[in-house]
């Protein structure tokens, strides 16, 4: 398995069609987000498109932001892909393995 975290990686605010960031099967290990006014919305998708399987959904606030970290023995699987969206005010970055 190869962990990636690269620049395609990052996931920045108002992408409301989406951002695949891996087709095909993988895991999530980590996840930073946060957001820059009020609370923002992000999504994670089991799919190459902005719909389908909802693997997670987080709400960061401009009062701080979310740090998610998905061990070996416990991680975040998706089977078709990863797809993000992400809501006006919030931005991720992910680190994936596959």
């Amino acid at each position: 398995m190869k962990i990636y975290a690269g620049s395609n990686n990052f996931v920045p605010a108002n992408t409301s069609a989406g951002k695949l960031i891996h087709s095909g099967p993988g895991k999530i290990r980590v996840i930073l987000a946060s957001a820059s006014t009020g609370t923002g919305t992000i999504t994670f998708y089991d799919n190459t498109a902005a719909s389908g399987t909802v693997l997670l959904a987080l709400y960061p606030s401009s009062m701080g932001g979310i740090f998610a970290e998905y061990p070996q023995l416990t991680p975040l699987v998706f089977t078709t892909g990863l797809t993000v969206v992400t809501s006006q005010y919030a931005a991720c970055h992910v680190v994936t393995e596959f």
